[in-house]
């Protein structure tokens, strides 16, 4: 059994490391990050109650404006915006049956679904704020990157599924869990 304290900061660390070293995907001249910060949402949602997983989220975020400065509108934007959907999505995987702190088929699909939401709430918020800042149109905007937006999601979703199931049978299982993520983000 892990600390909750000693759980909670090891995904917060964990969610951090996600954000300030995104994914990078190049393709044609182009290139796109990729965070896959929800790999980590899903044992958080799990294992934490929802007012630690929306301050982790929230420090993540933090982290990551303050490692790329982006000036205090956008930090407060971002931070603000990944804390309350995290505290959003948490709370709906928490009344969906994530309360009992174990990992099982019940609390797997209830994680999954509560992270989701919190992907799909940023989603348009930050969709929102871009149609504001550049004048275009919100569908539009929900529209570009759809595809590796739902790729990335599915693949972060199934790590966090993975992950949880390592920390619930042998922690020292994590380690390997995370292998794939690292390799992502550090190749």
């Amino acid at each position: 059994a892990w600390p909750r304290f000693g759980l909670a900061v090891l995904l917060t660390a964990a969610a951090v490391t996600l954000q300030i070293a995104p994914v990078r995907l190049g393709h044609d001249g182009q290139s796109e990050h990729l965070h896959l910060d929800e790999a980590f949402l899903v044992p958080m949602a799990v294992y934490l109650s929802p007012p630690e997983v929306a301050i982790g989220t929230g420090i993540s975020s933090l982290a990551a404006t303050l490692w790329f400065p982006r000036g205090w509108m956008r930090t407060a934007f971002n931070t603000g915006q990944a804390t309350a959907t995290a505290a959003v999505g948490a709370t709906v995987a928490h009344t969906l049956g994530t309360a009992t702190g174990t990992f099982d088929v019940g609390t797997g699909p209830a994680a999954v679904v509560g992270v989701l939401l919190y992907s799909v709430l940023s989603m348009l918020a930050v969709a929102g704020i871009i149609c504001l800042a550049q004048g275009t149109s919100f569908s539009a905007t929900l529209r570009d990157g759809v595809g590796v937006r739902l790729a990335t999601w599915g693949s972060a979703l199934s790590l966090g599924i993975l992950i949880t199931a390592a920390i619930d049978g042998h922690g020292w299982v994590l380690v390997s869990a995370v292998v794939p993520i690292a390799m992502l983000q550090f190749a």
